[in-house]
């Protein structure tokens, strides 16, 4: 029952009359059918009893479900007098009024043998039954077999909340209330020849029907008569709770409560159209309307914003390009009134998190665009106009919402678009304002250009109104980047209309590539000069097609984490790497010898110099070039076997053995001072094109040396000892870690190798050393390394 309970206070609001003058029934106090009792009481739908009980558990009867179900449609009153096809009514005369009356409504049916049965109990499928039927809903527009399909539909207008009891039991007067009672928002409709339903416009409900007093438009007993259309405004007393803001400047009929107060809208008799004025005709959806007449009664209310204000416009004096929403009378193409005339002016907004907390917690969107608030001091939704979702808890992160406001930044309408179209262009009008995807032609909300060309495929981020406010390429979305290494001119020059251009450049791949830059797009080739970095796209030609300098981060001297953190975005593994010798980041500009890094080799780096481009979404780095002398503080420990000359870009090379592995790797320098058979271990430096920094190469402090002649080295209880005479103990030298690494040098080759612990155990002679290091800054006393010479 919350949906019950929750919209007895919606009734409060819009009826606005409710008395509470009778004392609620004892028997339905504190029950599951309370809030429905009590409001379809005060609606005249139901009764209690003399006794001032309701009597909730007794069955309704299929006679007294026939009366409920005309009266909640409001039409109680036309009933009498209807007669019935049935056989036995006999003895209800007080029913047959309204069981001939439903029946000829197509809400009921007999027995198929002429009779009605109107003392037997109604049963829930029963009632759901007529409840739908009574929205307009018949046997061919509905899916499936009685009873299913009807109570099936009947669960899908929340009809059955709350009830619990289903199928051929019967119903009880509580049950029904309750079931009624939900039925009372759900719109009225009709089934068209196709057997499609379409619900009534104006808004058609059980609710509108019964409170159908007619509204005074001067509420007075003069001039505008009770029932009178009129246009509506703002000066318009309304009931509170109630928003017909949407049919501002409309001419209509409307519902009023006893006060006078509009609580609905009977009847619209006017249209709205949406265009411009252009060479004495009104141009509304590619239709030209003629106007016969521009003014209703000599005045045309004008509003801006939803609100009236100016004078209005005539056809003559209309301005250029302007977009105006006119109420009118019209007769085809012929406008034979005008009762009102709008102008919107909005601002697209993309909803961010903190707009969205704005709107729960502070009553606005942002300072320029905050909502009317009632006396509870919560956002009063009867002073805006909201169309693309059902409430302001439907706003989400990222939605487009044009606001329209008053002169005091209070939202006056909101139009919510979460619309994205995804398709190939086709077709790109001669000044750029228009382009054609599937079929469908797009202009931009601000009217701008669009850079994009056919061929692309692009991702269209749409307003309400169907303009575009953001596009993406998503088919090689100008993500391939490259860095320009030459340029020619085929044709003319950068700046000739005529020019046909091409470049070269280093991609992603590692290659350096000649493409023709294709005609259209020639106006972003002169900014592509030798060392720019740039992203593109191609067309099925393998001509560049979309072309912009990258908005590039640049660096000097800084630092990369551990963990890949480069001023606040992650370098990760998908990150493109490239590295160059020449890296100006105080040109954005990129030269000589490139060549494919990798991120990883990035971590606890120190940068030269960078140019790196941030995906804000993910606050990751996408793409970067590195100045290869730049270096990585990454420690690797090894020793040197070799250091040699080669026709390398780097022009040395050497053989080292890091981490227990040995490589051959290039070197920025000659290593050959960096052989040592003695204090042999060392911390090694690498550029981030993987080249040994020979300049960067230090020698490892080490934890200790042994060197006397005659002492043995022993490994006993994981620990490095020293005896003499191969028994006496001498020195504890410290807990030998499990991965400890040895290097032992073999002097036959002049080469160090990788041994083993049991390596270690040697016996010492004049020149021999045995080295222990320990390394492990979180195992400070463990000997991680030990070099045997």
């Amino acid at each position: 029952m919350k949906k019950v309970i929750s919209f007895v206070l919606v009734l409060a609001l819009v009826l606005g009359s409710f008395s509470m003058a009778f004392a609620v029934p004892a028997d339905v106090e504190g029950t599951d059918c309370e809030a429905a009792v009590i409001a379809l009481t005060e609606l005249g739908v139901v009764t209690g009893y003399p006794d001032g009980t309701y009597k909730p558990a007794n069955a309704v009867t299929r006679a007294e479900a026939a009366k409920l179900v005309v009266t909640a449609l409001g039409l109680a009153e036309y009933a009498a007098g209807n007669t019935a096809s049935f056989t036995d009514l006999e003895g209800y005369g007080w029913a047959k009024g309204y069981i001939g009356y439903a029946e000829a409504l197509g809400i009921l049916k007999g027995d198929g043998n002429g009779k009605f049965r109107p003392a037997d109990t109604v049963s829930y499928q029963e009632m759901a039954t007529m409840l739908v039927r009574a929205c307009g809903y018949t046997d061919a527009s509905l899916p499936g077999t009685w009873p299913a399909n009807y109570v099936v539909k009947a669960k899908a207008l929340g009809i059955m909340d709350g009830i619990t009891q289903a199928g051929s039991a019967a119903a009880n007067r509580g049950d029904v209330a309750v079931m009624i009672f939900n039925n009372l928002e759900n719109r009225i409709g009709y089934v068209d020849t196709d057997n499609v339903w379409h619900q009534n416009t104006p808004v058609d409900t059980m609710m509108a029907r019964l409170d159908q007093q007619l509204y005074d438009p001067d509420g007075v007993a003069t001039a505008a008569a009770v029932g009178d259309a009129f246009i509506l405004t703002e000066a318009a007393t309304v009931a509170e709770g109630t928003n017909v803001k949407a049919y501002y400047g409309a001419y209509v009929v409307a519902y009023a409560n006893a006060d006078n107060e509009i609580t609905g809208i009977k009847e619209v008799k006017s249209t709205f159209l949406t265009g411009e004025f252009k060479d004495g005709k009104f141009v509304a959806d590619d239709v030209e309307y003629t106007v016969v007449t521009d003014n209703f009664g000599g005045q045309v209310v004008v509003f801006n914003n939803g609100e009236t204000s100016g004078t209005a416009i005539s056809n003559a004096s209309a301005a250029a390009d302007t977009e105006y929403t006119l109420a009118v009378k019209v007769s085809g193409k012929k406008i034979n009134n005008i009762y009102s005339e709008a102008v919107w002016t909005g601002n697209d907004v993309q909803i961010t998190n903190a707009m969205v907390k704005n709107i729960a917690e502070n009553n606005k969107i942002a300072n320029a665009y905050k909502f009317v608030e009632d006396d509870n001091f919560e956002i009063d939704t009867t002073t805006f106009v909201l169309v693309g979702v059902d409430a302001l808890a439907d706003i989400e992160k990222d939605d487009i919402v044009t606001v329209y406001t008053n002169d005091t930044n209070y939202v006056t309408k909101l139009e919510v678009s979460d619309k994205v179209v995804t398709g190939e262009i086709t077709k790109k009008s001669s000044d750029a304002k228009e382009i054609t995807v599937d079929g469908t032609v797009y202009a931009m909300n601000d009217g701008s250009t669009f850079a994009f060309v056919p061929g692309d495929e692009v991702e269209l981020t749409l307003n309400y109104a169907g303009d575009v406010f953001a596009i993406d390429k998503v088919s090689g979305e100008l993500a391939n980047y490259g860095i320009v290494t030459d340029t020619k001119a085929v044709v003319g020059d950068w700046s000739s209309a005529t020019t046909e251009y091409a470049i070269k450049f280093f991609g992603t791949d590692g290659t350096e590539k000649e493409v023709a830059i294709a005609e259209d797009t020639s106006d972003a080739a002169m900014f592509l000069t030798v060392g720019t970095v740039f992203k593109y796209d191609l067309n099925k030609d393998g001509e560049i097609s979309g072309a912009t300098v990258a908005a590039v981060t640049t660096g000097a001297s800084v630092e990369v984490s551990a963990k890949g953190l480069l001023a606040g975005a992650n370098i990760t593994d998908n990150t493109i790497v490239i590295l160059a010798d020449g890296v100006n980041a105080a040109t954005e500009k990129a030269t000589e010898d490139f060549s494919i890094g990798k991120a990883a080799d990035l971590y606890d780096a120190d940068l030269t110099a960078v140019l790196y481009v941030v995906d804000e979404d993910t606050d990751t780095v996408e793409f970067m070039i590195v100045k290869s002398d730049s270096t990585t503080d990454n420690n690797v420990y090894g020793v040197v076997n070799e250091a040699f000359e080669d026709n390398s870009d780097a022009g040395y090379g050497v053989v080292v053995i890091a981490d227990a592995k040995e490589a051959t790797i290039g070197a920025d320098a000659s290593a050959s001072s960096l052989i040592a058979t003695t204090s042999a271990l060392k911390i090694f430096k690498y550029n981030t094109d993987g080249t040994l920094d020979v300049a960067g190469v230090v020698t490892v402090t080490a934890a200790g040396t042994v060197t006397t002649s005659g002492y043995s080295i022993t490994v006993n209880n994981g620990r490095l000892k020293a005896t003499t005479d191969g028994a006496t103990y001498v020195a504890n030298y410290g807990v030998i870690a499990d991965d400890v690494i040895v290097y032992v040098y073999d002097a036959d080759n002049s080469v160090w190798t990788v041994g083993d612990i049991t390596d270690v155990e040697v016996d010492l002679e004049t020149g021999n050393e045995v080295t222990y290091y320990t390394l492990d800054s979180d195992n400070p006393a463990e000997i991680t390394h030990i070099t045997v010479f």
